[in-house]
């Protein structure tokens, strides 16, 4: 009878070794899948975000929700464009009031030589501005430049002639505008010359008008604001 040697006797108290890369054999083969799905990443959680980018594209797709969106939009830009306009007639209404304040200032203006007649509107309604200066700035900035700009024109038209400005009137409204808009440019915060250039180059110009625009484009290189940016 054959005898077993020392090296293939066991101890019955140590456990059976598994080879490395062999799965114990306790578990089970269905175990072993789920140990397998669990070490990988789901392939559906990696997928989530483009399915939901696609959900939400079909849903902007329907008609219906088309609808929606560009009704929506078409209420925002009407909501923005009344807004804008309520700014520059409130800031037309302001400029007026301010002029009114100084209603000897068309006179005055007429003893002082035309080059000087812008100063002396900034002095004169400068005071009143930097009292404003917060519903002014506010104003100015919810309207467009151009809108703005065309506000004080008008306010300077209804302030100054009472809307009715002749020949001999016309230069004089040409200084008072400029000197607002100097004024504004100097008390107001918000008012940027770019803006403000561009605001006055909407305008039929006036002599007074034609030199402030040459000094506001003298601010700039080439007398272009937006080659500067």
């Amino acid at each position: 009878m054959a005898q077993t040697s020392d090296c293939e006797e066991t101890d019955p108290e140590m456990p059976e070794l598994v080879p490395v890369g062999r799965s114990s054999p306790e578990v089970s083969s269905s175990g072993r899948a789920q140990l397998r799905r669990q070490s990988k990443p789901s392939v559906a959680s990696k997928d989530k975000p483009r399915r939901n980018e696609m959900k939400l594209i079909r849903h902007l797709r329907n008609p219906r929700v088309s609808e929606a969106v560009e009704k929506s939009m078409r209420e925002l830009e009407a909501a923005a464009k009344l807004e804008r306009d309520a700014a520059g007639t409130n800031l037309t209404e302001e400029i007026c009031r301010l002029l009114l304040q100084v209603p000897s200032l068309g006179d005055a203006l007429k003893a002082v030589p035309p080059g000087q007649r812008p100063k002396t509107v900034l002095d004169v309604v400068g005071p009143g501005v930097e009292s404003a200066a917060c519903v002014l700035s506010d104003l100015w900035n919810k309207a467009t430049a151009t809108a703005a700009v065309h506000a004080v024109r008008k306010g300077v038209e209804q302030g100054a002639t009472g809307g009715q400005a002749t020949d001999d009137t016309i230069e004089l409204q040409g200084c008072m505008e400029v000197g607002v808009l100097m004024a504004l440019r100097e008390r107001c915060v918000g008012i940027e010359d770019e803006d403000l250039l561009c605001g006055c180059w909407s305008l039929h110009g006036n002599e007074a008008m034609e030199g402030f625009i040459d000094f506001l484009e003298s601010e700039y290189p080439d007398g272009s604001p937006s080659s500067s940016t």
